[in-house]
């Protein structure tokens, strides 16, 4: 048999509904700052593998180990450098920054590292409902076309990552000459190191959650053609060749998508598992970062200065970041708000009474089994928590320049 290996500039027409092949990128861009371990098999790489598989990589995990060594040195450094600090105001909030901004780096990777098992159920439970489609009626996920749309955002944002990186250790080698040389090689390293391990985080996140959008859309378009199509039937509108839905009885159409809805927000729970509690530290972290980096550029503006640039990339970026997944866990919201408001206006009178069961038992999962994203049961992610983020910062800052102003007097 020829092997087919996968071409991701210009996808083969055969790889089509492989999450492996989809997130392959992503992984390995992962393994790259030891926050993924996972080795990844598929039929598309693998002549021996049938179904796309996710396991354990002790290599990575060694990898992994290895390449933790520099930030956690950088945070020893900052720390000491702290202790022994003596200069202005505003190189300390400098210290702190790059502080937080390792803490939420090492956070990110401990638990990644920890917590990998609920990736593997995850991943490997996502493989599964994709491989069994035929049994819930739908003929594709993942498209070839959608499969190529995924592959060039992440290369465009993996692109977009190292650009960013580079241009930090370019800033770092200009303005910090005056340090030793060794110094200076650990502080880049650890800057680069960090900020890629923190932005290769989130967008596995970003883009682990575009794929639930795509797989619930998926799932909620053929629960709606199929209640479509029961009236539709009954008014006896369109051929018998049209009647796809009609293969197996409503009722049973509906009972296997209630159990693919079931599926998907199962994988989706182990998904928020996963990320818990160090989306919830995370949060904490970057909530610190914005309110110090906002301050310290409402300064610099005071003083008609111009302000560092790593930290005025740093809060934008943030910030940039925060609306795109915040927005994203919306549409998934919004979705589900959708086919609920679609299934409360549907004429169930004129449904059979096992027909009407399974409607209202659809409603009923919908309502109870929604996938949302807490955080540790804390907080809910949703636009509503942009107010709140935007109300905190300035609340902070504004209290930060008051007491910087009692102080200036």
């Amino acid at each position: 048999m020829q092997r087919i290996l996968p071409t991701y500039g210009h996808l083969s027409r055969r790889i089509h509904d492989c999450i492996a092949c989809l997130l392959r990128p992503l992984l390995r861009m992962g393994s790259v700052c030891g926050i993924s371990t996972l080795s990844i098999h598929c039929r598309h790489s693998d002549n021996l593998t049938s179904i796309a598989r996710f396991d354990k990589s002790s290599k990575l995990l060694i990898i992994s180990f290895v390449l933790s060594i520099p930030m956690l040195l950088g945070i020893i450094e900052n720390l000491r450098e702290i202790l022994s600090f003596e200069g202005n105001t505003m190189r300390l909030l400098g210290l702190l920054v790059e502080i937080l901004f390792s803490v939420g780096a090492a956070t990110c990777w401990i638990f990644s590292l920890s917590k990998y098992k609920e990736k593997v159920i995850e991943l490997n439970g996502l493989s599964a409902i994709i491989e069994n489609r035929q049994f819930y009626g739908i003929n594709t996920f993942l498209s070839t076309g959608t499969t190529k749309i995924f592959l060039r955002r992440i290369y465009l944002m993996i692109s977009f990552i190292v650009l960013i990186d580079f241009n930090f250790i370019l800033y770092c080698l200009d303005e910090e000459k005056d340090i030793e040389v060794h110094l200076l090689l650990l502080k880049v390293v650890m800057i680069a190191f960090c900020s890629y391990a923190q932005a290769a985080a989130i967008l596995q996140c970003l883009l682990s959650t575009c794929l639930y959008v795509t797989l619930y859309q998926k799932c909620f378009f053929h629960i709606e053609k199929a209640l479509d199509q029961r009236i539709i039937h009954q008014k006896r509108q369109i051929c018998q060749k049209q009647q796809i839905a009609q293969v197996f009885p409503l009722e049973v159409t509906l009972q296997r998508l209630i159990r693919l809805y079931l599926g998907l927000t199962y994988n989706h729970r182990q998904l928020v598992v996963y990320m818990n509690p160090s989306f919830t530290i995370w949060w904490l972290v970057l909530m610190s970062i914005l309110i110090l980096c906002f301050y310290f550029l409402v300064i610099v503006y005071i003083r008609s200065e111009f302000g560092d640039p790593l930290l005025v990339s740093r809060s934008y970026g943030s910030v940039f970041g925060i609306i795109m997944y915040v927005a994203t866990i919306e549409r998934l919201n919004i979705m589900s708000q959708d086919i609920l408001s679609f299934l409360f206006k549907y004429p169930i009178s004129k449904l059979s009474r096992a027909e009407a069961a399974q409607v209202e038992l659809l409603i009923t999962t919908l309502n109870i089994q929604k996938p949302v994203l807490n955080a540790s049961d804390i907080f809910t992610v949703g636009t509503r928590l942009l107010a709140s983020i935007s109300g905190t910062v300035v609340t902070y800052v504004l209290v930060a320049l008051q007491f910087r102003a009692s102080w200036t007097k």
